[in-house]
C-alpha cells in the first residue's frame, strides 16, 4: 500500500473489491485508531461516485491509474453487487 501498485500487476480493480475496503479500511481505523485508513477508503468510493454513467449506475472494473471504466457495463451480477453490500455495512 504504501509504494502503490507493484510492477508487474494489473491496474485494473472490480468494483466488489474497492467496495470489500472501505470495510476492511473502516475495521482498521477502528482498531489502530488512526482514522486516516477510513478516510482514504470513503474518498476512494466518492471517487467511484463521481464517475458513474450519466444513469447513475457503476461499471464493472476501473483502472485505477486512469480513473476510466474499464468494462462499463452495469448490474447486480458477479464483481457488482458486493460493492453495494459493503457499502451499506460500511455506513
Amino acid at each position: 500500500l504504501r509504494y502503490g501498485i507493484p510492477r508487474g500487476e494489473t491496474p485494473v480493480a472490480s468494483l466488489a473489491g474497492a467496495g470489500s475496503l472501505s470495510i476492511e479500511f473502516g475495521v482498521l481505523s477502528a482498531l489502530t485508531g488512526d482514522g486516516s485508513f477510513s478516510a482514504k477508503a470513503s474518498a476512494a468510493s466518492r471517487a467511484l461516485y463521481e464517475r458513474r454513467s450519466p444513469q447513475n449506475l457503476f461499471g464493472k472494473h476501473i483502472n485505477v491509474r486512469s480513473g476510466k471504466w474499464v468494462e462499463s457495463l452495469s448490474g447486480v451480477g458477479s464483481n457488482s453487487d458486493s460493492f453495494y453490500e459493503y457499502l451499506l455495512k460500511s455506513y
